[in-house]
């Protein structure tokens, strides 16, 4: 997973910029997409942050969507793969019925 992979660079105290610079994209990309099973978990989230801190590279808009993200999550049960519907927000389908993204 992303969170893993940043996790190992930093715990080998590899602070290549390179590498944390795609995982920032990827998470700014991540962020940007609607609740899937490719959002951040909260192991993910978790990883990320000790992996940026240890490396010390940091990215202004990456660390904005994980805290945002980690908001998000207060209220969910982490224990759990995915959130419940009543934590996604509510997306309009073509005939006008609200749908909430698994």
């Amino acid at each position: 997973s992303l969170g893993k992979l940043a996790l190992v660079f930093a715990a080998a105290r590899i602070t290549s910029p390179g590498v944390f610079h795609l995982v920032a994209q990827e998470v700014n990309r991540r962020a940007a997409m609607r609740e899937s099973e490719l959002s951040l978990s909260t192991e993910n989230l978790q990883d990320l942050f000790f992996a940026f801190g240890r490396s010390g590279i940091y990215n202004k808009d990456c660390m904005e969507n994980l805290m945002l993200r980690t908001v998000s999550l207060f209220d969910a049960d982490v224990t759990k793969n995915r959130m419940d519907p009543e934590y996604c927000a509510p997306v309009p389908s073509a005939t006008g019925r609200l749908v909430y993204a698994p």
